[in-house]
């Protein structure tokens, strides 16, 4: 997903289930996620 925003130069995504929309992912959210402690 990480390299999906960055090569199309997104900075949002639509997350899906069931083909409906649920959510969106934000470049903000990737980075608070990958820099929280628990995920290492």
């Amino acid at each position: 997903m990480k390299n999906i925003l960055a090569k199309n130069n997104f900075r949002h995504l639509p997350v899906t289930e069931d083909d409906k929309i649920v959510g969106i992912i934000s470049v903000r959210d990737l980075v608070a996620f990958f820099a929280n402690p628990r995920f290492r």
